[in-house]
C-alpha cells in the first residue's frame, strides 16, 4: 500500500510540473506585455535649429545645450576660452546668417582690446581674457600668447626661383617633391649633412630603380633667439652658405619652440606663391633620416592608382596625408620639459593629430 502511494505521488509530480512552468511562463509573458503598453518613452527636446532661424533671435542660431558643447569651455584655461570664441566664430552652426558679414557670437562680452587679439596681430597691445597669473607662465609661453595672432612675417632669405632653377635642364616642368626641413641657424652640420645624403636635391631614383623624381630641399629657419643666452652671430656664415647652395628659406622671427607651427604656416604660404605645380611635400626636421627613394616609390604608387582612378571618377586633384597618427594623447605637466603645457593655458586631452 505504501509503494503505491509513493509512485501516484511521483506520477502526480510529474504531470503538475509541465503545468506549473507554463503558468510561470504565461505570468512572465503577461508582466512583460502590461510594462510594454505601460511604458512612456521619454520626450525627446531638440535643440538643433539652422543658422538664422532661431525663435529667440533672427541673427544667431540656437546651439546644442548639452555637454557636447559645454564641456569645450574651460573658464581657467585661456586656450580653452580662446578656442571657444574661435569655434563659435567660424561654425556656421552657431553663427547666424542674416548678414554677410556677422561679428562673432560669445557667451561672455569680450573688450575692444580683447576683440583685436582674436583677430588682429597686435603683439604687446594684447589684454588676455581672464588669465591674471601671465607672468607665472615660462617666458616662451608668455611670448607665444602675445604674438600667437602674428601670421605675417617679412623674409630674411628667400628662394623665389626655387623651382625653376635648372628645372629645363632636367626636362621636367616642376619637382616632384620638395623636402621641406625645419632647421635652427646654428644647425650647419645637420644641414649639410642632409644636403649630401638623403636630402640631395636633383633627379633622385627609387630604390626599386625603376622610376624617380626631381626633388628639391628647402631647409626652414627662423631669426637666431637671442633671449635664451649669449650667442655668436651667425649671420654672415649663413649668408655664405645661401649664396652657396641657395636652399635656405628665412623669416624675421624667433626661431623659439612654441613658433614652430609658424615655420608650416609661412612655407604653405611661399609653397603657394613660388612653388604651386609642386606634386608632393615632405616635411621633418634636420635630426631625422628619410629613405628618400623609398618615399619616391611610395609616392609613385599613390600617383599611379590615382590616375586610374581619376578617369572615373573625375577628381583631379590628389588628396593624400601621410603621418603617425597620435591619439589619446595628453599635454606635459612637468615644468622642467620644453613640452610642459600648465593646466592655466589648457585643459583637457590632446586632439588626434599627425
Amino acid at each position: 500500500m505504501g509503494k503505491c502511494c509513493k509512485c501516484n505521488g511521483k506520477l502526480l509530480c510529474m504531470c503538475l510540473l509541465p503545468c506549473m512552468m507554463t503558468g510561470h511562463l504565461l505570468i512572465y509573458i503577461m508582466v512583460s506585455i502590461f510594462v510594454t503598453i505601460s511604458y512612456t518613452p521619454p520626450k525627446i527636446i531638440i535643440h538643433y535649429i539652422a543658422p538664422g532661424i532661431s525663435a529667440n533671435s533672427s541673427a544667431l542660431a540656437s546651439h546644442p545645450l548639452g555637454p557636447f558643447w559645454n564641456l569645450r569651455l574651460e573658464d581657467s584655461a585661456l586656450w580653452n576660452q580662446l578656442q571657444h570664441a574661435w569655434d563659435r566664430h567660424h561654425n556656421p552652426i552657431l553663427r547666424g546668417n542674416t548678414t554677410g558679414m556677422m561679428r562673432k557670437p560669445r557667451d561672455k562680452p569680450l573688450s575692444e582690446v580683447e576683440d583685436d587679439c582674436l583677430s588682429n596681430c597686435m603683439p604687446r597691445k594684447c589684454s588676455v581674457p581672464q588669465m591674471q597669473d601671465l607672468n607665472s607662465l615660462p617666458e616662451q609661453m608668455r611670448a607665444f600668447i602675445w604674438s600667437m595672432n602674428c601670421r605675417e612675417y617679412p623674409f630674411l632669405i628667400n628662394q623665389p626661383d626655387m623651382c625653376r632653377r635648372n628645372n629645363s635642364s632636367f626636362g621636367l616642368d616642376s619637382p616632384m617633391l620638395i623636402m621641406a626641413i625645419k632647421s635652427q641657424v646654428g644647425n650647419f652640420e645637420n644641414r649639410q649633412a642632409i644636403r649630401e645624403t638623403w636630402g640631395r636635391s636633383g633627379l633622385v631614383k627609387g630604390e626599386s630603380k625603376k622610376k624617380g623624381g626631381l626633388v628639391r630641399t628647402v631647409f626652414l629657419l627662423g631669426r637666431q633667439d637671442s633671449s635664451t643666452g649669449p650667442h655668436p652671430d651667425l649671420k654672415n656664415l649663413l649668408e655664405l652658405e645661401n649664396q652657396k647652395y641657395r636652399d635656405i628659406l628665412q623669416w624675421d622671427f624667433r626661431d623659439t619652440f612654441f613658433n614652430l607651427t609658424l615655420k608650416d604656416l609661412l612655407f604653405w604660404h611661399w609653397l603657394q606663391q613660388y612653388c604651386p605645380t609642386a606634386i608632393f611635400v615632405f616635411k621633418g626636421d634636420d635630426d631625422v633620416f628619410v629613405r628618400t627613394g623609398a618615399l619616391l616609390d611610395y609616392l609613385h604608387k599613390q600617383w599611379e592608382e590615382h590616375n586610374l582612378w581619376k578617369a572615373y571618377t573625375n577628381e583631379t586633384d590628389m588628396d593624400l596625408f601621410v603621418g603617425d597618427v597620435i591619439n589619446n594623447a595628453m599635454p606635459n605637466r612637468e615644468p622642467s620639459t620644453k613640452y610642459y603645457i600648465p593646466e592655466r593655458f589648457y585643459k583637457d586631452g590632446v586632439p588626434t593629430r599627425c
